[in-house]
């Protein structure tokens, strides 16, 4: 599993991108956002979870004036890029 924190800035948005073999959880702690799974679109909250499936392309958007953060989960885990995270 990777467990991940993630804090977007107002107006910052995720490129679209999705894991072949993996599933995630998004959990939005705080802020507000725009989630898109698939083709489904909804707005985020603190509180709110989202389930990907495996392959589905997905990002999210900070839609609020304030940070927009998160909790990522991801089984398995996915292989981070060499260089993103040192």
């Amino acid at each position: 599993m990777s467990v991940t924190w993630v804090e977007g800035d107002p107006d910052s948005e995720q490129e679209g991108h999705a894991h072949p073999a993996s599933q995630q959880v998004y959990v939005v702690t705080e802020g507000r956002g725009l989630m898109r799974v698939g083709d489904e679109e909804a707005a985020v909250g603190p509180g709110t979870m989202i389930l990907i499936p495996p392959g589905s392309t997905h990002s999210i958007r900070n839609v609020g004036d304030a940070p927009l953060r998160y909790v990522s989960a991801t089984v398995p885990p996915f292989e981070v890029p060499p260089g993103r995270w040192t």
